[in-house]
């Protein structure tokens, strides 16, 4: 059975066993729009209710960057990918944290968690978010030439 809710870019699934349907998550904190350089605290609220945690798991744009496994030491993992810098200090089980943000951070995060045995049940939801921030434009001129003709002498500009 799947259960899909769409609202604003949120996006909830759930895969379910023979009716079992005790794994829940609650809430999903992703901002929708951050400043770029700012400390950012992603947060995935879910209740294993009777099953035994197995994982949580958090994507950007599909790609696993922070895992949370409680039976593995050290339970957490970070798998390093472009535009995404986890402090591993502060992260753990649902809450991650991202520091130097960038613009290319933006994009769909998502976190999942999945039931150990005899379940093995797992959900997602996910969530977009927005980098705002000033951007910087770098131009190089090689070589800029002007030409001018004689009849409009007044409008030529001069460049050195």
């Amino acid at each position: 059975m799947a259960n899909i809710n769409r609202n604003h870019h949120d996006i909830w699934f759930s895969y379910t066993v023979q009716g079992v349907s005790s794994l829940q998550i609650k809430a999903l904190q992703v901002p929708e729009s951050i400043e770029a350089g700012q400390v950012v605290r992603l947060v995935c609220l879910f209740d294993p209710e009777q099953e035994d945690l197995y994982s949580v798991k958090w994507y950007k744009d599909d790609i696993e960057f922070f895992r949370f496994l409680p039976k593995d030491k050290p339970a957490n993992q970070f798998f390093e990918i472009r535009d995404v810098e986890v402090d591993m200090s502060r992260s753990s089980n649902g809450t991650v944290f991202l520091k130097n943000t960038s613009r290319s951070a933006e994009g769909m995060y998502r976190c999942e968690v999945s039931a150990d045995a005899p379940s093995f049940q797992s959900i997602f939801s996910e969530k977009f978010m927005a980098v705002e921030g000033k951007y910087f434009l770098h131009l190089s001129l090689w070589n800029l030439f002007s030409n001018c003709l004689v009849a409009n002498i007044s409008n030529c500009i001069k460049l050195r």
